[in-house]
């Protein structure tokens, strides 16, 4: 394995977790828009279309660079790589799928450790009464959803990071 081909599994890695941060941002941006066409006094109030955009421009933008860093990730890598990276072997003894395998599996972990805890704490609070008269917001249910979606995907990077693995590193030899 060349040096080249390890910083090529650390951008790809990052372009991975990017792409769980854009799910967050996805809520963010879900939650904005609610409440700007829920509420037509707030519509008028420039800082808050403001605040809307600028969600959609980090949404976009951390969807951009992760689609980079997942998909054209040599590309990525000939920018931060010296020729001599290019030749020079790195003292590794596994091979490219069996990091991304490891490195899934953990990632998978981590995202359950950090979410699944807020993902109880969501549905409790969704799950007590409210109030008469205090609708349920929008916004509650945009955040169970995206930690939903947070933890079945990190499932399914545990479950199935041997077929992850082999389509990330499908190109790579």
């Amino acid at each position: 394995m060349r040096k080249a081909d390890v910083y090529e599994l650390g951008v790809k890695l990052f372009g991975i977790y990017l792409l769980f941060k854009a799910i967050d941002l996805t809520r963010e941006v879900l939650s904005y828009l609610v409440i700007l066409t829920k509420s037509s006094e707030m519509m008028d109030t420039p800082a808050q279309t403001g605040i809307f955009w600028i969600s959609v421009l980090n949404l976009a933008i951390v969807a951009l660079v992760s689609y980079l860093f997942v998909f054209r990730t040599r590309a990525v890598a000939k920018h931060i790589c010296s020729t001599a990276d290019y030749e020079e072997s790195a003292k590794l003894s596994t091979e490219k799928r069996t990091i991304y395998e490891i490195a899934l599996t953990l990632m998978g972990l981590v995202v359950i450790v950090w979410f699944l805890p807020d993902l109880g704490v969501k549905l409790k609070y969704l799950a007590t009464p409210k109030p008469m008269g205090m609708p349920w917001m929008a916004n509650d249910w945009d955040a169970v959803v995206a930690l939903g979606v947070k933890v079945v995907v990190a499932f399914l990077a545990i479950c199935y990071s041997r077929t992850i693995a082999g389509f990330l590193t499908k190109g790579g030899k």
